[in-house]
């Protein structure tokens, strides 16, 4: 290695160094030697290996012995670790990262048709068997039945109304239908019109939206772990630990999970696999839990199908919920 060469200044803020190796007061090293190529990439890659050797021993760790990175970063044993909040944030990175690769994101919303690919959540196309014969009939309908109807009702209203007149505005619309002119009524207006739109574009398939909430999924996945923390401190509440020491598990475990589909997306795996996953993630799950609250395998197991149960119903209602705010803001 060329011997460094050392200045009086210091070349990034200028400040009298003299003899030091380091600058006392912006901390750059003390070299005056013109930049090589070599040096860049030496640079570079110990900077790399510096920043990811403790994603790797964190990564290593958290696959062969489940639970005990969050056992040992709640203990105080943090300069071996990744932060689990950083460790999260880079590995749902990799698997957001592995479905825009793939470009073969599984659909939220979609429509139920033979010639379209099925979402997550299924909206039934319009049928003109079922629509109302005449647009008199629809007003009669809605003058009959519109003040009791609920908020979805009416959207329904709306939406019949808008395959009659679909340039139709907020105003006529509500006057036609019996319907005061309030903010909340305009903003139901507001997203039959959006869905109009979606039904009348067949091309679409509400990818505007799917790649919304794509867009999104980074912020999604991150808001459900306050949630399975608080369920884990629900279901150990006898166990004396914080309500944050429960997020660095979850943090953990989800990083791990994420890793385990960053493999089986970005590889466009078989679904046997992904049944593998699952089957691996459970053992994996059931081992942590044992490993990070120390309870006998008993209260453990019957633990571990409690927390698998509330978990997917928890996530199941806050996708949807997601998929709602998602929808609302386009």
């Amino acid at each position: 290695m060329a011997k460094v060469k050392k200045g009086e200044y210091c070349l990034n803020c200028e400040a009298q160094i003299e003899e030091a190796n380091y600058c006392p007061n912006c901390g750059q090293i003390n070299d005056t030697r013109h930049l090589t190529f070599g040096q860049l990439i030496s640079e570079s890659l110990s900077n790399f290996l510096a920043f990811d050797g403790r994603f790797f021993k964190t990564f290593w760790t958290v696959i062969s012995k489940p639970g005990r990175v969050a056992r040992e970063f709640t203990q105080g044993k943090r300069v071996r670790y990744m932060n689990p909040v950083r460790f999260y944030f880079l590995s749902s990175l990799l698997i957001i990262f592995a479905i825009q690769y793939q470009n073969d994101a599984p659909l939220v919303l979609s429509e139920e048709s033979k010639e379209t690919t099925p979402g997550i959540i299924n909206i039934k196309p319009d049928s003109k068997e079922e629509e109302t014969a005449s647009l008199s009939e629809l007003l009669v309908s809605a003058e009959n039945e519109i003040e009791k109807a609920s908020s979805f009702d009416k959207i329904e209203f709306m939406l019949s109304y808008l395959r009659f007149k679909p340039k139709a505005d907020a105003q006529e619309v509500l006057s036609a239908l019996f319907l005061p002119k309030t903010f909340y009524h305009k903003f139901l207006f507001s997203q039959a019109q959006k869905i109009n739109g979606f039904n009348n574009n067949k091309d679409d398939n509400y990818e505007t939206f799917n790649r919304a909430f794509l867009n999104k999924l980074f912020w999604i996945l991150f808001f459900y772990i306050p949630i399975l923390g608080l369920l884990l401190k629900i279901i150990y509440i006898r166990r004396k630990i914080n309500y944050p020491e429960h997020l660095f598990f979850a943090f953990y475990q989800q990083a791990f999970f994420f890793q385990l589909l960053f493999v089986y997306v970005i590889f466009n795996l078989s679904s046997l696999f992904f049944s593998l996953i699952i089957i691996i993630y459970a053992i994996h799950l059931l081992i942590a839990l044992k490993s990070f609250y120390a309870q006998k395998w008993g209260k453990t197991i019957f633990k571990f199908f409690l927390t698998n149960l509330l978990s997917i119903i928890s996530f199941a209602l806050f996708f949807v919920l997601s998929a709602m705010v998602v929808f609302l803001t386009l």
